[in-house]
């Protein structure tokens, strides 16, 4: 299918467009939203689909809102190699028409129904699947089933292997569904016979294993009988052998109750001898620690005396030290004072003696501006034209475009040459007799009429040839334009303008020089503040009586400054009342410091003094304390009984400790831990056969009631019987099963082989899908596709990636490239028209270029037709053909 041209009339929105498409190439339908360009593909689609009677729901959305016209949409199109001109129209004057213009009927003409009905067949043999899938609308409504494209089938079973269609295979193929279907549904699951008869099956092993389940029970019960008879015999046994046992046990554990009595006697009095050897070796621990409290606490306050001693010595040098750095500095501060004096005095001195020195300069920088003022007031009583050298420049330029505007003129104008070819010659030239000699001539440029008279015989007029008056015409606009600027700058010529701009100038010279004799005296002051600092310093001086003359007179001060000091001796008094300040200065600093030096040292020292009297009072409150419970406790029991019952407790104890390890040892060596265990453990062994041989009797007793509460013919004859409809209800179902599986073996296999034969398609359709993507995305863009030709998953950074998770730029790109790799796959003659109606729109400007490249791929060899309100987003397209579509009014 090719679309040449549509024509819309009165199609929702659009009064008329017409548009024309090239046979194959890129073209761009630009346009703002709302301004028609998907009323185009719409209209294209309601004229090969809705008959011209149809009031269908596209119809009357089609037809414009408040206006009762009819809709026309007229299309000249290539369907099937032969071409048409086919015209609908709908609601008004509503009618079908079709031309065939080449091809096989070219030259025939239907209408109606039959124009209908033969576009509808020639666009089923056109490829309708191929038509709807390669389009992406706004609607978001496109087609997905690539494989259902008859062309692109043919075109990927000449890439890959062709499936077998003939007849014959179909019927083995349905035979084998057909087959399929009566044991499974469409769904793959199985049928309600094949179900009864599972059911059927399940039933009866139900129905067996609830007898076997009897007859397990009829065998657990004889077995329970049975086990329980072996171990009440069992449990008989057992008891009688650890009743003698028990006998053996208890009679040897006799004498071992004797000797364990005794040890527990030797254990009592050993651990009493060890308590009491400890309590009175902690006493004569104590004793020993205070005797030794008290003669530390008498070491320390001996020490403490003596540093208290020592530490007074310190304090009074200290305070001593203070007192002497107090003097030195109050005689310091005295002599700083007198050096602040003298350095005053002597700054005062020279700053009189700079001030005098400025009045002077500052009364010559005044004279200096008088005598510039004057200067000035002069300058500006002279009269100066005022004109720039802007003005003059456009004067020259006016003054040679007349004098180019008049060459021009003479040049371009006819020239009059007359000359005398005998003495007295006397012509007259326009109205006035001239005399020309021979050999001489007169020559004029004819640029109005010339008349020329010979002594009333001959008269000659010249006309100017044409063109003449258009350039009269501008030397009379080039002298107008010089007129009106000599008006505007009040000047009479050129040259006097030229004058005038050199006197300005030379005023302006002037002027600047006094500016800068002005700007070299103040030297970045201004006037003001040199006349204002001027009289505030006569003033001041004047005030402060630094001369015997007023301070404003310049010859005054200069006559006191030769009774003055010179400079130098005035700046050598500074500094050496200066050195003086600095000496003391240092002098008093050092003095502070020496005195904040002793002040911090005395104070240390008697910081000190007092802790250690401090420390003094506490360790005699210690001695005296530890004295008081020596004394206490000697008064109580004396250090040598202490030492006494010290020995005698540890006498005790090692009396205890040597029969206790004598008993002990008895008890090792006759095993008696052993023999009381094996006695309990005989006890321990009767009770337990006991309980055993009663449990055994009662389980006896329980099993033999169990036992012959059982029918056990009746449950014999039910397994039986069971057994046999499991075993018939098994061969039925697996037959059935057999059956059902080879069905559906065959047919699977068939529908696996005809599917991995449409598989094959997919190599081909995916090597064309990557070599365009790598013109976008890069040379490692790869893709898998499902077996229906669906994207499903992209590789991307060393990863696959499910197209859901890709961007939603990405997706909208493979949506556009899959469209374009069927469109460059297809055969032309197969082909239809790629139609993308404002994709793109996440899409960002590199990846635009890249894509205009895939579409101008594409478009060498099939249609595209792209639709964007957004016209830059396809700016780098070179070879398309661009539609402007503009809003109905």
């Amino acid at each position: 299918m090719k679309l040449h041209r549509i024509q819309v009339i009165n199609f929702k929105g659009v009064t008329q467009q017409e548009i024309e498409f090239p046979s194959q190439g890129v073209t761009v339908l630009e346009g703002q939203n709302e301004s028609g360009k998907s009323s185009v593909i719409q209209a294209l689609d309601l004229l090969l689909e809705e008959r011209h009677t149809a009031k269908t729901k596209a119809t009357r959305a089609a037809r414009p809102e408040g206006r009762d016209v009819g809709v026309s949409v007229e299309a000249e199109l290539t369907l099937d190699g032969q071409r048409l001109l086919y015209r609908k129209r709908w609601w008004k004057e509503a009618g079908a028409e079709l031309q065939f213009l080449a091809g096989p009927r070219s030259g025939h003409s239907l209408t109606g129904r039959e124009a209908h009905d033969a576009v509808t067949e020639l666009m089923n043999r056109s490829d309708p699947a191929l038509w709807r899938a390669l389009r992406l609308l706004q609607t978001g409504q496109h087609s997905q089933d690539f494989k259902a494209s008859a062309g692109l089938r043919r075109a990927l079973e000449a890439g890959g292997t062709a499936v077998d269609d003939d007849s014959a295979a179909l019927t083995v193929l349905e035979a084998a569904r057909l087959e399929r279907s009566k044991y499974f549904t469409d769904t793959g699951k199985e049928k309600t016979e094949t179900t009864a008869l599972r059911r059927d099956h399940q039933d009866a092993l139900i129905g067996h294993q609830s007898a076997q389940a009897a007859l397990d029970t009829i065998a657990r019960a004889v077995d329970s009988y049975d086990r329980a008879v072996a171990e009440a015999t069992t449990a008989r046994d057992t008891l009688a052998r650890a009743r003698q046992d028990l006998a053996d046990a208890e009679a040897t554990a006799t004498a071992v109750h004797t000797l364990q009595a005794e040890r527990q006697q030797a254990q009592q009095a050993h651990q009493h001898a060890t308590s009491h050897a400890q309590g009175a070796a902690q006493d004569h621990q104590k004793r020993t620690r205070l005797v030794q409290e008290v003669q530390a606490s008498q070491l320390q306050r001996d020490q403490l005396e003596a540093s208290v001693a020592q530490r007074q010595l310190t304090t009074q040098a200290s305070q001593d030290a203070a007192h002497h750095a107090r003097s030195a500095l109050t005689q310091a501060r005295g002599e700083l004072r007198l050096a602040r004096t003298t350095d005053r005095d002597a700054q005062a001195a020279e700053r009189r003696a700079a001030d005098m020195s400025r009045l002077a300069d500052l009364t010559a920088v005044v004279a200096q501006l008088d005598e510039l003022q004057s200067e000035g007031a002069a300058l500006a009583t002279q009269q100066v034209t005022a004109i720039t050298a802007e003005q003059v420049e456009s004067l020259e330029t006016a003054q040679r475009a007349v004098e180019l505007a008049q060459s021009q003129l003479d040049a371009g104008s006819a020239q009059l040459t007359v000359s005398a070819l005998a003495p007295g010659v006397q012509v007259e030239w326009d109205g006035t007799t001239t005399a020309l000699d021979p050999d001489q001539s007169r020559q004029q440029p004819v640029t109005e009429p010339v008349t020329l008279e010979l002594a009333h015989q001959l008269r000659i007029v010249v006309e100017p040839e044409d063109g003449l008056q258009q350039r009269q015409a501008k030397v009379r606009t080039a002298q107008d334009t010089l007129d009106s600027l000599l008006a505007t700058t009040d000047v009479d010529s050129v040259q006097h303008a030229r004058e005038a701009l050199r006197l300005a100038q030379q005023h302006a010279t002037h002027r600047e020089s006094l500016d800068e004799r002005k700007a070299l005296i103040l030297r970045g002051r201004t006037e003001h503040a040199v006349r204002e600092e001027t009289s505030a310093l006569a003033a001041a001086l004047e005030a402060a009586g630094a001369t015997g003359v007023s301070a404003s007179s310049a010859a005054g001060a200069a006559a006191e400054s030769e009774h003055r000091p010179t400079a130098d001796q005035l700046r050598a008094a500074v500094e050496a009342a200066s050195a003086q300040l600095e000496s003391a200065q240092d002098a008093t600093a050092r003095c502070e410091q020496a005195l904040q030096q002793s002040e911090a040292q005395e104070h240390k020292d008697q910081l000190a003094l007092t802790q250690v009297r401090t420390e003094l009072a506490n360790s005699e409150q210690v001695h005296t304390s530890a004295l008081d419970r020596l004394s206490e406790a000697r008064s109580m029991i004396s250090d040598d009984d202490l030492v006494q019952a010290r020995s005698e407790a540890d006498q005790h104890l090692t009396e205890a400790t040597a029969n206790l390890e004598r008993l002990n040892a008895a008890w090792t060596s006759s095993d008696a831990d052993n023999v009381l265990q094996l006695a309990r453990g005989s006890r321990t062994r009767v009770d337990n056969a006991q309980k055993r041989l009663d449990e055994a009797r009662a389980q006896q007793s329980r099993a033999e009631g169990t036992l012959e509460g059982l029918n056990r013919d009746a449950v014999q004859r039910e397994y039986d019987s069971t057994r046999t409809r499991v075993l018939t209800s098994a061969e039925e179902l697996t037959t059935h099963l057999r059956r059902a599986a080879a069905a559906k073996l065959l047919a699977d296999t068939l529908e696996r082989h005809q599917a991995e034969a449409h598989r094959r398609y997919n190599a081909p359709f995916r090597r064309q899908l990557e070599l365009l993507g790598q013109r976008v995305f890069g040379s490692t863009f790869q893709v898998e596709l499902s077996d229906d030709l669906t994207v499903t998953r992209r590789h991307l950074h060393g990863t696959w990636l499910e197209v859901d998770a890709l961007s939603t730029g990405a997706q909208e790109q493979l949506e556009v490239l899959v469209r374009l790799a069927i469109a460059s796959l297809v055969d032309p003659e197969d082909g239809v028209p790629v139609v993308l109606d404002d994709t793109l729109g996440h899409t960002d400007p590199r990846r635009l270029i890249s894509l205009a490249g895939a579409l101008e791929t594409v478009g060498s060899s099939a249609q595209v037709i792209v639709l964007t309100a957004t016209p830059d987003r396809f700016g780098a397209l070179s070879a398309a053909k661009t539609v402007r579509i503009q809003e109905s009014p």
